[in-house]
């Protein structure tokens, strides 16, 4: 057992002199550690055969992210099409930039961006970034369902019309669903980038022609598509959001109640909802005919919170996309953009440097839990302070500022500093706080 234990701890040592330990990917590989790296490798292939392309050169231009030694790595793909990307990274994490691919001739090259690349620490791993094609492609998959009953539709005309963007064979194609609601397009591209098309659906049954309009992106690997969802019908798809002002908070007992004016007739003309533990709500709105209907919501809070109102105006749509109502809250808050400033040279304060805000006068707060630290803030960058509080009800709240700046500088309070509380979701004040440095 001696023996045992003493073999142990040499092979404990042993890894703590390689830098390693008992959990780490490389235990028991002697030299399995390295500095972060980005390491990627590939495949091109000629789409219509799945042929291997040798000589194809294969780039990443960086954008941003963590610094690369090269910045922008290039290679070139060998007689069965692989290539690798390799570069060393300055620290672990990840970086951002856009692909590049240079096929022999006749093809053009083409990029690809919004690339995101990882680190590595492990010798010998990396990312996979798939089978590249030579030539970039469209390729579709449509569904066509009924608006309110989700139903897939058959034998449905679907006709595609190029707005904006990229560019296939054909600004104008028609499609017909299957007997799942089902259709699709592959086609070859001609101007490599996201094609703005607007889908007009023509089915049976229905009192006219459907438009809405829908993005297609290229396809440069072979196991990826886009999937295109198209309504019919017309509707009404509004959510919106509630909560306590100052501090989001949910809650409960809060209720959503609407009550139609006016406009286009809908079912139900009233309804109360409660919101989800999110503060999310839905507008369950059925209009019987196109247009626009006119409303009152209001957000009833449990008490002592007033009930308030907004006026609302809900036109019909053809597509499903959802449309947010925003940030409909309640209760008053304090809501201030401060920017703080050096007293002597108006240079911003540094991004992080904290600040209290302690409430001596006027309108109490109102923090469900109050703590010392729950008035904490940290500048942000150009010295910028942003202050949301919930309180009691509208009028003044005045503060001593304490604004912490690094050692040796001693803190510096701003006396008397007034904000205003509202009953508002956006309204909010603005002014530059002269901040002192200075030294015991």
């Amino acid at each position: 057992m001696t023996r045992v234990r003493g073999a142990h701890g040499a092979l404990v040592l042993l890894l703590a002199a390689l830098g390693l330990d008992a959990c780490s990917e490389c235990t028991g590989t002697v030299s399995c550690s390295t500095p972060p790296t980005i390491s990627y490798t590939g495949q091109v292939i000629d789409r219509p055969t799945g042929v291997p392309v040798p000589g194809v050169v294969v780039s990443f231009i960086r954008d941003s992210g963590v610094s690369l030694s090269p910045d922008n790595i290039a290679t070139t793909s060998d007689g069965d099409g692989f290539f690798r990307l390799h570069a060393t990274a300055a620290e672990g994490g990840q970086v951002y930039g856009s692909l590049h691919v240079v096929p022999p001739a006749p093809d053009s090259p083409y990029a690809v961006p919004g690339i995101t690349l990882a680190t590595t620490n492990v010798r010998g791993g990396g990312g996979w970034l798939g089978r590249l094609m030579t030539v970039p492609y469209y390729f579709i998959l449509g569904f066509v369902y009924d608006r309110k009953t989700h139903e897939r539709l058959p034998d449905v005309t679907v006709i595609m019309r190029r707005t904006a963007g990229g560019r296939a064979d054909d600004d104008t194609v028609k499609f017909r669903t299957d007997f799942g609601g089902v259709f699709t397009w592959d086609a070859p591209l001609l101007v490599a980038d996201t094609i703005v098309a607007t889908f007009e659906i023509r089915a049976a049954g229905y009192p006219r022609s459907y438009f809405v309009e829908r993005r297609i992106p290229v396809q440069f690997r072979d196991d990826s598509l886009t999937y295109v969802f198209l309504p019919v019908g017309s509707g009404l798809s509004y959510v919106g959001t509630t909560g306590r002002r100052g501090s989001g908070e949910q809650l409960p007992g809060t209720t959503i109640t609407f009550h139609r004016t006016g406009g286009i007739m809908v079912t139900p003309s009233d309804f109360t909802e409660s919101p989800d533990k999110y503060g999310t709500f839905a507008m369950p709105l059925q209009p019987k005919a196109d247009g626009t209907v006119f409303g009152i919501l209001q957000i009833v809070p449990p008490s002592p919170y007033p009930t308030e109102s907004h006026n609302l105006t809900l036109s019909t749509s053809d597509d499903d996309v959802v449309n947010w109502l925003g940030v409909l809250g309640y209760g008053a808050q304090v809501y201030a953009k401060l920017t703080l400033r050096d007293a002597n040279t108006g240079a911003a304060l540094p991004s992080g440097t904290s600040v209290r805000l302690v409430p001596v006068s006027g309108v109490s707060l109102d923090w469900t839990k109050p703590t010392p630290e729950i008035n904490d803030r940290a500048v942000a960058g150009g010295g910028l302070l942003v202050y949301q509080a919930p309180a009691k009800d509208s009028g003044d709240v005045v503060y001593d500022m304490i604004v912490r700046l690094p050692a040796p500088l001693i803190p510096d309070t701003i006396h008397a500093l007034t904000l205003p509380a509202r009953y508002s979701d956006s309204a909010t004040v603005t002014q530059v706080i002269q901040v002192r440095r200075r030294t015991p």
